[in-house]
């Protein structure tokens, strides 16, 4: 099997911010869903599939209480994020060049994290990568933590899939009807944003 497994690495990932994936932004999905966030005076915090980089490396930034680690398989995403990281001095962010399936299969020493975040990554990996993902969610998502997926508009079957994939580990985690405790939202671009309580 190719390293990509289906990811097509011929052009760089976008370099932006999502703000949809801050601790604040997902608490308040959490709130007014009536679920108690956890606490962001300290946390833990993992971003799967980071591509450029630039929201774990804000996140580190702007939330210095938080112990952050981001993990993308692509060699030169993580290259051109460490150079930030050591350039802007944020010892609370960890960066690390691993798949999914070394992440989930507990190959990496990883803390239980408060809050697991990515950006479009179910939308458009296969259904072997996205088990792999629900596994990780699984094994290192703290009870009460926080998970989010935004997934993107142009791959509708794929979308509902992995957004019903994150819902059955809601219900899963919590022993309860797969609705409950899931917050979802469409902002003005098309795009869903969902936000889950384990």
């Amino acid at each position: 099997m190719n390293w990509t497994a289906g990811y097509n690495t011929s052009v760089a990932y976008a370099n932006s911010y999502h703000h949809e994936q801050s601790p604040t932004f997902l608490n308040a999905c959490l709130v007014m869903q009536r679920v108690s966030p956890p606490s962001i005076d300290k946390f833990t915090y993992c971003e799967l599939g980071f591509g450029q980089g630039l929201t774990a490396l804000i996140l580190a930034a702007t939330h210095p209480n938080g112990d952050f680690y981001a993990c993308d398989f692509n060699p030169l995403h993580v290259l051109a994020a460490v150079s930030v990281r050591d350039e802007a001095r944020l010892p609370n962010l960890t960066l690390l060049e691993n798949d999914f399936g070394e992440l989930a299969q507990g190959k990496v020493e990883l803390p239980q994290f408060d809050y697991i975040t990515m950006h479009g990554i179910l939308s458009w990996i296969s259904d072997e990568t996205r088990a792999q993902i629900v596994q990780f969610l699984r094994r290192y998502l703290k009870p009460g933590g926080g998970r989010s997926g935004r997934l993107q508009r142009d791959d509708r079957l794929r979308s509902s899939n992995a957004a019903s994939t994150l819902a059955d580990v809601g219900g899963q985690t919590r022993g309860r009807d797969v609705d409950e405790g899931v917050g979802a939202c469409q902002d003005a671009s098309g795009y869903r944003r969902v936000a889950f309580s384990a």
